[in-house]
């Protein structure tokens, strides 16, 4: 099961390694877009992990009840 999640996040990281060598060349390597970039990613993340907790959170307490 571990090797599956290993190349989940290794597929997510070459997939976005791939849209940022796109946007930087795009973009002709502007320093500012590509942080502009990466900050958006790195809250998508976050957030995606907020729902995710929270999605676990209500099924926990539907279960316990």
């Amino acid at each position: 099961m571990d090797n599956r999640i290993d190349a989940q996040e290794k597929a997510k990281a070459d997939i976005f390694e791939a849209i940022l060598g796109t946007i930087a060349i795009s973009c002709q390597w502007d320093p500012e877009i590509l942080q502009n970039v990466v900050k958006k990613k790195i809250s998508i993340e976050d957030y995606l992990a907020e729902l995710e907790s929270d999605r676990c959170r209500t099924i926990c307490r539907q279960i316990t009840r």
